[in-house]
């Protein structure tokens, strides 16, 4: 099936679902996205079309008042513009790390026919209804990453298990943490210090992680767990 085909039909599909639950169809470039916009956070996923296929992107999340912070501390070699227009990007706190597309050994499934768009169509509608928005809502409540934080630590893994990002999951790591008030916040900005000077590579970020620092000093919490 020609790719034009393939992506009018599993938009007639999604569309109104998607509609329903209060996204907005971006549909641009090579990536077409659904984003849903609420006064705290951007949720969004996104599809991809290939020669033979379309891969599905689940449920990420933009909150506002980390990602204001993070556009506002800057990325070495990168100017956000892109992510600063807020129109179709947007920077990623947590993104759904653990759903893949059914039946699927890589990210792709493969479209032959009409029906197998109808039955990626349904799969996506079922994980939006009842996985991504789910996740996206449990995980929008800062306590609960930063719970997540602290389990995967506890197991020897890194935050970005939850966290999106390069280096800068760090950075979102902080802020959570500072937001939430948490007693082990110093301790974990120690955490930083050692994860950020383990490697020459990441001393790029070292100017903008000490703007980080320097920001948090004055950032007011907005839970008390």
């Amino acid at each position: 099936m020609e790719l034009l085909e393939i992506r009018k039909i599993l938009f007639e599909l999604l569309n109104p679902i998607f509609n329903s639950l209060g996204f907005i169809l971006i549909d641009k470039g090579q990536d077409p996205r659904f984003i849903k916009k609420d006064s705290d956070k951007v949720i969004y996923c996104f599809l991809n079309f290939h020669r033979g296929g379309v891969s599905f992107s689940p449920i990420s999340v933009s909150i506002n008042s980390i990602e204001d912070i993070i556009l506002e501390i800057g990325f070495p070699h990168n100017d956000l513009a892109i992510f600063k227009k807020k129109d179709k990007y947007y920077l990623e706190t947590f993104h759904d790390k653990h759903t893949m597309v059914p039946n699927e050994k890589n990210t792709v499934v493969s479209i032959y026919n009409k029906s197998d768009i109808k039955e990626l169509g349904d799969w996506v509608i079922d994980y939006i209804q009842n996985t991504g928005l789910p996740f996206a809502e449990h995980y929008s409540h800062l306590p609960n990453v930063l719970a997540e934080m602290n389990r995967l630590e506890a197991e020897g893994k890194y935050w970005n298990g939850v966290l999106g990002g390069l280096a800068d999951y760090l950075f979102r790591g902080l802020i959570i943490s500072k937001l939430c008030n948490d007693a082990d916040f110093d301790r974990k900005v120690t955490y930083c210090d050692g994860m950020l000077n383990l490697r020459p590579s990441l001393a790029v970020w070292l100017p903008y992680y000490e703007k980080l620092k320097a920001r948090l000093e004055d950032l007011q919490p907005m839970y008390n767990i």
